[in-house]
């Protein structure tokens, strides 16, 4: 059953969205050793970097999708556009800017290719989905419903196969304010898919997790668990809750069917010193966009170093950093690692398994990143930094696991 969401923010959070029946739920307990993998990666082009041709000169934040055809969509969120590489590397054309009319973008969040090669972009500043067709002409928006109190935010969206549709991750949430001015996050879940046709986005329920009490006030910020999804073929999902690891695979119409657990993966705790390093990562990211002093006069490393400390952590570091399907629907699993980055914890070890539950087994920690995007093919693309932080998509072939 699916509905749509109503005249405000109440009417939205409920949507008239009715539950999946509930079906015997299969338990499936995956081997707590891991079975390294090999690494075999073809580099197949790489565009970007310093001093590259006009077209792939990439801002800071880019996203990356394929197509069947096996066509590169890279967006730049930086410089709003969207830049079409062929398999050999090239350009094929490119399209989008900033503006406020048909095609134009206010402040993109998300972004998706279907495989017939149609790129969409969630505009939080439109309230909208924006589609092109696959040769880069405008095609529509389709618009959450008007009158909401709230604000809808989709930070990532993955594209149903066959079907015009994509699954949020992490889930659409909705900010208003409550009575003190303050914004509270109202909405953190289900696990939902957007139908992406007429003039109004559809949303359609496919499993009801949520997470208790996430984006309330005096919630923790940093290490909290997140509910991350991607889709699956015929319309379903998987889904994980990072704080375990447990791995939900949910059916269009049937709810979760079948649950994997893998014993032996537990949550760390976050330790004083575990606080301390992350601390000097944010303050090391502000280093780099300030220099060394800082803001002179107004604010110095005491205050930014006083002000991180008033963070809100969790008491433990979610088991799970990022879950994706492949282009055959392999589930990929990326625990969170141990090294602390620039933008926080760093990931480990990627366990590849299908949805049934066979484990085929583990990249270990290192020798290869969770990829940017999916392709046909063994198609993988990363998107890489240059030792002066300037993006460089990589696009590798690397054979099916297990295959």
């Amino acid at each position: 059953m699916t509905g749509r969401g109503g005249r405000g923010a109440a009417a939205l959070l409920a949507a008239v969205l009715a539950s999946a029946p509930l079906v015997a739920q299969e338990t499936v307990g995956l081997p707590p050793a891991d079975n390294p993998l090999g690494v075999a990666l073809d580099e197949v082009y790489r565009i970007g970097g310093q001093n590259p041709e006009r077209w792939a000169a990439f801002g800071l934040t880019v996203h990356v999708a394929f197509d069947a055809a096996g066509r590169l969509h890279a967006f730049d969120e930086d410089a709003l556009r969207i830049v079409v590489v062929r398999p050999d590397g090239s350009l094929e054309h490119e399209f989008g800017r900033e503006g406020e009319g048909p095609g134009e973008f206010i402040l993109p969040t998300a972004f998706t290719v279907l495989r017939d090669g149609t790129a969409i972009v969630f505009d939080g500043g439109r309230q909208a989905f924006v589609l092109f067709r696959p040769d880069g002409t405008f095609d529509r928006q389709i618009r959450f419903p008007a009158g909401s109190d709230g604000t809808v935010s989709v930070q990532g969206i993955s594209a149903t196969r066959g079907q015009a549709a994509v699954v949020p991750s992490p889930a659409v949430v909705v900010t208003v304010f409550d009575r003190a001015r303050r914004e509270v996050t109202v909405q953190t879940g289900p696990v939902e898919r957007i139908m992406l046709a007429g003039d109004e986005v559809l949303r359609e329920v496919i499993a009801e997790h949520r997470l208790a009490g996430s984006g309330s006030p005096g919630e923790p910020t940093v290490f909290a668990p997140a509910l991350i999804a991607t889709s699956l073929a015929g319309g379903g999902a998987a889904f994980v809750d990072t704080g375990t690891y447990t791995v939900s695979v949910a059916e269009a119409g049937r709810g979760v069917v079948r649950v994997l657990q893998r014993p032996g993966v537990s949550p760390r705790q976050v330790t004083e010193t575990l606080r301390e390093a992350y601390i000097e990562s944010r303050l090391e990211v502000i280093r780099e966009e300030f220099g060394e002093d800082l803001l002179p006069g107004a604010v110095d490393d005491a205050m930014l170093r006083s002000a991180l400390g008033d963070l809100e952590f969790a008491s433990e570091v979610p088991v799970v950093r990022a879950l994706k399907a492949d282009w055959t629907g392999r589930l990929w699993v990326e625990r969170t690692g141990t090294e602390m980055t620039l933008t926080g914890l760093g990931g480990g070890p990627i366990d590849v398994l299908d949805t049934g539950g066979r484990y085929i087994g583990t990249y270990p920690a290192g020798s290869v990143a969770m990829p940017d995007a999916f392709g046909p093919e063994g198609l993988v693309a990363f998107i890489e930094r240059d030792e002066l932080g300037v993006p460089v998509i990589v696009v590798r072939r690397l054979p099916v696991a297990g295959s």
